[in-house]
């Protein structure tokens, strides 16, 4: 009896050893999972970070002198992720600009300036419905800095009120090879425009 009840306990370690190693094997050939903190999600093949010290969302309506500007397909939509600030600036700052009625869903590849603008690197898609800034500060471990490659925007959340959010990932490759791949989440705000004043003259003397 008991030379029995030890083989079954031999038997019984040895499945649950097995289950052990077929678990670790498991694990071991699954993707890097993506690492989350507030307002962004860094994608497991990212080999730069931004690390973002706020991420803002902002509307600019297309009407203007309006107190609450009903949404349009005509608003401008700006996604502001800025990065380390206890660091001297200029701070690192990455930049987007979207049309409201942007695709939601779909890879928006984008087009690098190659004469850019000072201090920032950007790009555009080809109707001009996404465009893209990236100003490296003077951390230059925090971004590359090397120059960009490629630029791939996909809009994931469109909001359509105040305090909804406005998502998208980036997708940057950088002349030297490294990769951003990242997720920026910012509640959104309208910004108040003023309507610009009519001239005036003031006629014969």
């Amino acid at each position: 009896m008991a030379r029995r009840l030890l083989f079954c306990l031999c038997i019984m370690r040895t499945q649950v050893l097995a289950l052990l190693l077929g678990l670790g094997a498991l694990a071991s050939g699954c993707d890097p999972v993506a690492t989350s903190s507030d307002g962004v999600t860094t994608g497991a093949r990212s080999t730069v970070e931004l690390t973002p010290s706020s991420v803002e969302a902002t509307r600019t309506p297309a009407s203007c002198g309006v107190t609450e500007p009903a949404f349009s397909s005509k608003d401008v939509l700006t996604l502001e992720v800025v990065g380390e600030t206890d660091v001297a600036p200029p701070f690192a700052t990455l930049t987007l600009q979207l049309a409201a009625g942007v695709t939601t869903g779909t890879a928006i590849p984008l087009t690098v300036d190659s004469n850019g603008t000072a201090g920032a690197e950007t790009a555009s898609s080809a109707y001009g419905t996404v465009s893209f800034s990236l100003t490296v500060g003077d951390d230059t471990t925090e971004l590359d800095s090397s120059g960009l490659e490629s630029v791939v925007v996909t809009v994931t959340a469109l909001p359509t009120a105040d305090g909804d959010p406005l998502t998208a990932e980036v997708q940057v490759s950088f002349v030297d090879g490294r990769e951003l791949d990242q997720t920026y989440t910012g509640t959104l705000r309208t910004a108040v425009v003023l309507c610009p004043k009519a001239a005036t003259s003031n006629g014969p003397g």
